[in-house]
């Protein structure tokens, strides 16, 4: 599937992590969703590889940031990210197919469960 935010076939992450394990930089995101977790930036993955391996499942119209975090977190994952409004993905880590976007403005669009939350084709990942 083409994206209109990167190369046919990419797809894009909103990544958090669990506080413990992130050094990443700070940038200027949308507030982690839970304490303990931090935003780790707009990530980029391939549909064939993703960016985070573990968990992952679809709420349909209700998902939201911190619906993700949850989840990913009673799991036992360290990191977080939606894409596609609906999706929630979790891994230990981040795998080498997830790569910083270029342009992080791309993870602009709100999940389905809150206008306020960050969800895109590209990931961003907590």
């Amino acid at each position: 599937m083409a994206s209109i935010y990167g190369w046919p076939g990419l797809t894009s992450l909103l990544l958090l992590s669990h506080s413990f394990l992130s050094s990443a930089q700070t940038l200027t995101p949308p507030s982690a969703p839970l304490a303990n977790w931090t935003y780790n930036g707009c990530y980029t993955d391939n549909v064939n590889s993703r960016a985070l391996i573990g968990k992952n499942y679809a709420s349909g119209n209700a998902m939201t940031g911190a619906q993700c975090v949850s989840f990913c977190a009673k799991n036992n994952f360290y990191y977080a990210g939606t894409e596609y409004a609906a999706e929630c993905y979790c891994g230990s880590s981040l795998q080498s197919s997830g790569v910083l976007a270029s342009d992080q403005s791309t993870c602009n669009m709100a999940c389905n469960g809150t206008k306020f939350t960050i969800r895109a084709k590209v990931r961003g990942i907590y």
